[in-house]
């Protein structure tokens, strides 16, 4: 008959000894019996561990200790290589808060972070822009050129790719405007401008098709969800601005209309609600000095011209009162703000002008410029950012440079550019700075002291033309002034 061995519980207690022997111990103490009837040395007996209650919930020190992480704390992986996390990691922790110019935004500072772990197609092209502001900010000696060149294009590539299937479709709309926002970066941060102003353009296209949906369907009261309010609040303001630098590159303004903002007649709750306000008029002065200069100085024009030097002279009013009452009056946000705003006056002033000459009269309005623009360049110090999407100095500077015929001034005014480190979208202060050196010795000639001349009409440039596509240095451009009645046209290669 075959023996069975007798079951039972299974101890894990007994002596060191008897466990490696695997027999049967009965735990005497100091030493075992087993051990001692076999005239085997007893090793005596291990701690005991300590007893762990599973908890069913985490701790509740982490709620407490980090109050933005819920109890529910679950291990995220973060798709990608290791280089492809890096630099998604890279952008949100040090260029994403870089990108909103002079006033912070939460689309820059939160939303985009968080939307980089929802849609492939975002997280790579943020991939994309940080390797290519890395490479911008290193020394051409510590550079893999090829390997740089290769990861960008892998992950424009793969942003592309995934921007066809988003994950969710009422996400779509708000995934491709946000991609291409990082696309106009991306192609700006290479030196690719035309490229870059495309991408402008294909997300103004966007934008204007959905706001005709929306108008469509405006009897439907349908609430919008956070898709929408993403678009509205923030990505809308982001373009209407971008679109106004399309005019700047020879391209026509977008019938672009989603901005949203009343006019201002009593307050500003901040910085950010005036810059809309702001944004706003920007857009219709562009509008109307496009149509006077294509269609000549009609009725109509001068009715617009007094209601909008109306609207912005309101607006200062209400912006003085705010900066009245805020820390920030001395910030530089509030500095460029009121750059923007003189400048568009200037602007507004031209579609009426019958002369070049006419800028002349505005001499003051572009002292006031520079003399902000040099209390900015001295506020930045070291805090400098190399690449924003904003506008900020360089167009009102380049403005003052080639349109300002006080020699002092705009010569002030080329020095600020050149002295500038970042580069505004698609406008390289340095590039911009050697074109307005050159308008200055075409129209003055050699003037080393900087005197005061008068510059006539003949001399004067009414126009500069880029021709190249690419930030290639030299840069081509050709100069447009009147002569004997005519239109004459010169090349020139500026080095910078």
């Amino acid at each position: 008959m075959k023996r069975t061995r007798a079951k039972g519980p299974k101890v894990r207690t007994g002596c060191v000894t008897c466990k490696i022997r695997h027999v049967k111990c009965d735990e005497a103490k100091p030493a075992c019996g087993q051990c001692t009837r076999t005239g085997r040395t007893c090793d005596g007996y291990p701690e005991p561990a300590p007893r762990q209650k599973k908890e069913k919930n985490p701790p509740a020190v982490l709620a407490t200790a980090f109050p933005g992480i819920a109890n529910d704390c679950r291990l995220i992986l973060v798709p990608g290589t290791r280089l492809e996390r890096e630099s998604v990691d890279r952008f949100c922790r040090h260029l994403s808060a870089r990108m909103a110019g002079h006033i912070s935004s939460p689309f820059w500072d939160y939303l985009l972070p968080q939307l980089s772990g929802r849609e492939s197609s975002i997280r790579h092209a943020m991939a994309a822009v940080s390797a290519a502001h890395r490479r911008r900010e290193e020394s051409p000696a510590s550079r893999s050129e090829s390997a740089d060149e290769q990861f960008i294009l892998e992950q424009y590539n793969k942003a592309i790719q995934h921007l066809m299937f988003p994950v969710k479709k009422r996400s779509s709309t708000l995934c491709v405007l946000v991609t291409c926002c990082l696309f106009v970066i991306l192609e700006a941060l290479l030196g690719h401008t035309q490229r870059a102003v495309d991408h402008v353009q294909a997300g103004l296209t966007i934008l204007d098709s959905q706001s005709r949906q929306e108008n469509q369907q405006e009897n439907q009261q349908a609430a919008p969800d956070e898709y929408t309010r993403v678009i509205h609040d923030e990505l809308a303001p982001l373009f209407a601005r971008l679109n106004i630098q399309l005019s700047f590159f020879g391209r026509e303004l977008s019938p672009f209309t989603h901005m949203r903002t009343q006019q201002p007649d009593r307050s500003f709750a901040n910085l950010h609600d005036a810059q809309l306000a702001l944004d706003r008029i920007t857009g219709a002065v562009f509008r109307l000095v496009h149509v006077a200069r294509a269609q000549g100085v009609l009725p109509d024009v001068f009715q617009q011209q007094q209601l909008l030097t109306t609207e912005l002279l309101t607006w200062s009013l209400v912006f003085d009162r705010l900066t009245a009452s805020d820390e920030t009056s001395t910030s530089t946000a509030v500095s460029i703000m009121r750059m923007h705003h003189r400048a568009l006056l200037i602007w507004l002033a031209s579609a009426t002008f019958m002369s070049p000459l006419d800028f002349d009269a505005y001499i003051p309005d572009f002292q006031y410029i520079v003399r902000l623009a040099e209390s900015v360049h001295q506020g930045t110090g070291t805090d400098r950012k190399p690449f924003t999407l904003e506008m900020g100095v360089v167009v009102v500077l380049y403005l003052t440079a080639c349109k300002c015929r006080h020699s002092r001034t705009r010569r002030k005014a080329a020095d600020l550019l050149l002295a500038s480190e970042t580069r505004e979208a698609m406008w390289e202060p340095r590039q911009v700075g050697r074109i307005a050196e050159m308008v200055i010795l075409e129209e003055e000639g050699i003037n080393p002291d900087g005197e005061d001349l008068f510059v006539p009409l003949h001399r004067r440039i009414q126009e500069v033309y880029l021709l190249d596509t690419h930030l290639s240095n030299p840069t081509s451009v050709i100069l447009a002034y009147i002569s004997g009645g005519e239109w004459k046209l010169v090349n020139r290669l500026v080095e910078w």
